[in-house]
């Protein structure tokens, strides 16, 4: 791997490793009703984008630095979105909270 290469995979590596945290991160103290499909779309953009620069750079051996970056940068995304939440897990949900207080009978305000 020559050293163009090498930077590019650092990178791509360090800017996965961001987007991963800014995603997964907010879910540990925010409500998780709000979070997952942030998380959920962080995981198929990241599973997406690992497959098709992958099977860039096995199958049709496109080998520019721009692909060996972006396939550094989602596996580095997909490895923080699944391996974090092992070490870290996340909050225990209280249930669904209503978006407007109920009065005693029933009514909303």
């Amino acid at each position: 791997m020559t050293t163009w290469n090498l930077n590019w995979v650092v990178g791509g590596a360090a800017l996965g490793l961001l987007i991963g945290l800014a995603i997964t991160v907010p879910a540990h103290w925010g409500n998780p009703f709000l979070t997952a499909p942030g998380i959920f779309l962080g995981l198929v953009v990241a599973v997406i984008g690992s497959v098709v620069s992958l099977s860039l750079l096995m199958f049709f051996k496109k080998r520019s630095h721009t692909v060996v970056g972006l396939c550094s940068g989602f596996l580095t995304m997909l490895a923080v979105l699944v391996l974090l939440p092992l070490a870290w897990p996340y909050s225990k949900s209280d249930g669904p909270k209503p978006l407007a207080h109920e009065t005693n009978d029933g009514r909303t305000p």
